[in-house]
């Protein structure tokens, strides 16, 4: 993440102590619209910390990288179910617009081998 030149990492220091960090990258695209956007990868903040604008001021900090950068669009990803990303991000007026399913390798495997056979998590 250091190297990488479309990239930016954030730290965020309170009283000498590491509040929060975050990152966030630059792609460009030939063959899609918006051809230019941002990618917010992670941003943290320790739980003492929250609740006090630190996450808000990260982001705005990554959203100048990305005005510099003309990014035209602001991606990211969080999990479903997670009601303090949930509600973080919609503050900011992200909306979910696709959907990513995971399913275990192994169960993959057997439900390929065996159409029909109804595989439990574990």
């Amino acid at each position: 993440m250091l190297a990488n030149k479309d990239g930016r990492p954030l730290v965020a220091v309170k009283n000498g102590v590491i509040a929060g960090f975050a990152y966030g990258e630059v792609s460009r695209r030939i063959a899609y619209i918006p051809k230019i956007i941002g990618q917010i990868s992670i941003i943290y903040v320790r739980e003492e910390f929250r609740r006090h604008g630190l996450g808000r001021q990260l982001v705005e900090e990554l959203c100048r990288f990305f005005s510099s950068e003309s990014v035209e669009e602001v991606t990211l990803n969080y999990i479903v179910g997670n009601k303090e990303a949930e509600g973080f991000w919609g503050a900011l007026g992200f909306e979910p617009v696709r959907i990513s399913a995971n399913l275990r390798s192994k169960e993959l495997e057997e439900r390929l081998h065996n159409p029909g056979t109804r595989v439990h998590n574990s």
